[in-house]
């Protein structure tokens, strides 16, 4: 039986590259509620480990990769085990020991250490296998960075699956949004609610309201949120232009220009436009009308997003 905090890492392991786990968590600029989302990157581990603070620790031989603590970390040209006592510095109550530590020379520490019976833990350390996102030829005692070392891997371990159209059963689809690629520059899509059931729908296997189009109704007046995101194709900056084709009469409020985007990860963005105040009447004959969002870079585009807006008298929020 697994302990309620083990349980809970392997439940988060699972749902860590699930979008529609916890939405408020990756949900990109708003108009409304923008305090309470953090516009995060999905990041999904690649696998999973324990460690055990057991007396004994051959009894855990062979469930994972092991490591000498006496190996020097190459990039900090120091010990493991130095490294860890260091970590440890701050932690007072968890390592009470560590004053004493503080004081000795550089000479009685290593010598302190040199000690088997002074080491606070077992060498070489292993740390035990709990799960892959892959699946297939893993094994259970593969270098935690790739690399084989060892027993093959029981298969037990399911492979994670992250939400996509794949996972969907035979016959059914979900109509796909729209995304737009450039020669060079990567892709911008549509982002907030519609990528939100875009994931969910496949995510969770439902194709009754696959044929969602991009539109939306709003209040004559308000200010209509467009957000997107965009997804670099190689990891160095660049100057992004946005630019937008509204109907006559609305005019953008903010988020067009030009904005340097970072290229390590999909940056969220969004373009707020005012729509006009109509009256009663000339409402009741409103229909849809399309705004088109333009993005370009070293003066060649490389994406647009396209939705239609109907003005109406009375409509709630955009979320």
């Amino acid at each position: 039986m697994l302990c309620v905090s083990r349980a809970r890492v392997h439940i988060a392991f699972d749902l860590a590259g699930d979008p529609t786990a916890f939405p408020a968590q990756v949900a990109g600029a708003t108009k409304r509620l923008e305090v309470y989302l953090e516009n995060l990157t999905l990041w999904q581990p690649k696998r999973l480990y324990y460690f055990s603070d057991a007396d004994d620790q051959k009894q855990f031989a062979g469930t994972g990769p092991a490591y000498s603590i006496r190996e020097v970390s190459p990039s900090q040209k120091k010990p493991y085990w130095r490294l860890a006592i260091e970590a440890a510095t701050p932690h007072l109550t968890q390592f009470p020991d560590v004053q004493q530590l503080q004081k000795m020379t550089e000479e009685q520490f290593n010598k302190f250490f040199e000690d088997p019976k002074n080491m606070f833990w077992p060498d070489p350390m292993t740390l035990i296998f709990g799960k892959t996102a892959f699946g297939g030829a893993e094994t259970r005692t593969m270098d935690v960075f790739g690399g084989e070392r060892n027993a093959p891997l029981p298969n037990q371990a399911p492979k994670i699956k992250v939400p996509n159209a794949a996972n969907l059963p035979p016959g059914q689809t979900v109509e796909s949004l729209p995304t737009y690629s450039g020669p060079s520059d990567g892709w911008v899509e549509i982002g907030g609610v519609w990528a939100f059931y875009k994931a969910f729908l496949a995510g969770h296997a439902i194709s009754r309201f696959s044929s969602v189009k991009l539109e939306l109704a709003v209040k004559s007046g308000s200010v209509v949120s467009i957000p997107f995101r965009l997804v670099p194709a190689h990891p160095n900056s660049r100057v992004v232009s946005i630019s937008a084709e509204l109907p006559s009469g609305w005019r953008v409020v903010s988020g067009d220009g030009s904005f340097e985007i970072p290229g390590n990860g999909p940056t969220e963005l969004r373009v707020d436009v005012q729509t006009p105040e109509l009256s009663k009447e000339a409402l009741q004959n409103q229909k849809p009308v399309p705004i088109t969002l333009y993005l370009s870079t070293h003066g060649q585009n490389f994406g647009e997003i396209g939705l239609h807006v109907l003005l109406k008298g009375n409509a709630l929020p955009q979320n």
